[in-house]
């Protein structure tokens, strides 16, 4: 699943009404309706090439999805944190990166382990992000 503008050609999963807007912030809105493997984001975000940077001092990012393990790629220096099905994230299913009460600090640039289960499951993942200038490339399922 790919946050830059680039790479939606054909396999656009941005569900977020806005929709994608090449080089410009656009503040985002959850809808009711959400479909599985799609994403969708709250708050203000740069539309980049590459990737979607949080521009607002706060935002969320919001994904169904089908899967034993999920991961990010990210960059810039933010804590998150991470809910499943409307709660902290369980830390029977917590990935590596995911410390006490589902926070995630994000301080490098790389691969971040958020779900790790033990079998593949449904479940919505929602990503609350407290610190601007987050950036979000990519999500990888197994």
């Amino acid at each position: 699943m790919y946050f830059g503008y680039d790479f939606v050609s054909g396999r656009n999963q941005l569900g977020s009404p806005e929709g994608f807007r090449p080089n410009q912030d656009v503040t985002y809105s959850i809808p009711e309706s959400k479909q599985l493997h799609d994403f969708y984001l709250d708050g203000t975000w740069k539309n980049l090439k590459g990737s979607m940077m949080l521009i607002s001092d706060s935002g969320s990012i919001i994904v169904p999805y089908s899967g034993k393990e999920v991961n990010i790629v990210t960059a810039g220096d933010a804590n998150l944190k991470i809910k499943i099905d409307g709660t902290v994230i369980d830390p029977s299913i917590s990935g590596k990166d995911v410390e006490t009460l589902g926070r995630v600090h994000v301080h490098e640039s790389g691969l971040y382990n958020i779900v790790q289960a033990d079998t593949s499951e449904e479940h919505l993942l929602e990503i609350l992000v407290e610190t601007p200038g987050f950036e979000i490339f990519t999500f990888t399922f197994g």
